[in-house]
């Protein structure tokens, strides 16, 4: 509902062009502005046109953040806000919101542990699925296949294990095959403990979640261990 109020358009159109200089991004993010966007990212449904319409210019703010060196490290340390872009891949399908969402996480590959972070998110499946799509813009096409051929090398020098505590850490769960492999289970039930038990209490804290599969997964899990 929030993206058709007046004031939510207004002031979006403010920020990105304040974002569209480095003094700007600079001042965005010292102005703490980083939760204004994910709150938007966050907003649901994109069902509308003008849903659509200002995801993209979210985008578009989040994509020029990138590009400055500090913010970029800032976006990366945003709690949630990785999975979220990653989300967005998997969900809209308007080529001009998939386009500046690749675009910032190929700004972001490499940055803190923000590849890691989309691997553990399911970037790997939902950008190998629009490697399939046809694109009016080949920038989409090039940013894709930059985002696979890196990703792939960072997903080699992944454990399982870091797979898995990536993926749960995002909050989101998918039947990748580590959740039904008793190899997996085997090998990592000890990991659970370690970090005062971290990943074992936000893998609790996804029978929470209001998304069926993540649920599911979270079910099988925790009775696996």
């Amino acid at each position: 509902d929030g993206f058709d109020q007046p004031r939510v358009v207004h002031v979006l159109g403010g920020v990105q062009q304040l974002v569209s200089s480095a003094p700007g991004r600079i001042a965005f993010v010292e102005a703490d502005g980083l939760p204004l966007l994910l709150g938007l990212m966050s907003g649901g449904h994109y069902g509308t046109h003008s849903a659509v319409q200002l995801l993209y210019v979210v985008m578009v703010v989040v994509w020029s953040l990138s590009y400055t060196q500090e913010c970029a490290s800032k976006l990366g340390h945003a709690a949630g806000l990785v999975p979220k872009l990653v989300d967005i891949l998997k969900s809209v399908q308007k080529e001009k919101v998939v386009r500046v969402t690749c675009a910032a996480l190929r700004n972001l590959v490499g940055v803190g542990s923000c590849s890691s972070d989309m691997i553990g998110a399911g970037v790997m499946k939902a950008l190998l699925h629009l490697q399939q799509r046809k694109w009016a813009d080949e920038d989409v096409k090039e940013d894709v296949d930059y985002l696979v051929e890196a990703l792939e090398g960072s997903l080699k020098s992944m454990s399982s294990w870091d797979v898995y505590a990536k993926e749960v850490a995002s909050g989101r769960l998918e039947w990748s095959p580590s959740h039904r492999s008793d190899h997996f289970w085997k090998d990592n039930y000890k990991a659970f403990e370690q970090n005062d038990g971290e990943t074992l209490k936000q893998l609790v804290g996804c029978l929470a979640s209001p998304d069926p599969t993540t649920l599911a997964v979270a079910c099988h899990d925790v009775g696996e261990l």
